[in-house]
């Protein structure tokens, strides 16, 4: 997997609340959701079929968070990514991690692509 494009973001959350990103981006789509490489925890966004997420498709997308940091406590989303020949958009990644959390963490007055 291949994705195209990217930005880098600094946005601080509540440690419990990237726990809960975590856990239900496992739910959703079992160990292939994840890849935990030192302090980065890689998050893949995979696509939507007929209503139900397919835990063998292809990611389109992926977000990168950092445990306790900035402090012990906190994480931060560092890195947005999309954009593969299936598709995929920086809103689709904004999109999905806002939802899995039920509110706005990744806010849509961010920069963004043009």
């Amino acid at each position: 997997m291949r994705l195209t494009s990217n930005r880098t973001v600094n946005v601080i959350i509540p440690r419990p609340t990237a726990d809960l990103i975590v856990d239900r981006a496992r739910s959703l789509w079992g160990s292939n959701a994840l890849l935990t490489t030192g302090a980065v925890t890689t998050v893949f966004v995979r696509p939507t079929r007929n209503g139900q997420r397919s835990i063998a498709a292809s990611p389109i997308g992926a977000f990168h968070i950092t445990f306790d940091s900035p402090t012990h406590g906190q994480a931060t989303i560092v890195r947005l990514e999309w954009g593969t020949p299936t598709g995929g958009t920086e809103d689709d990644i904004r999109q999905f991690l806002n939802g899995l959390t039920g509110w706005p963490v990744v806010g849509y007055g961010l920069p963004r692509t043009a």
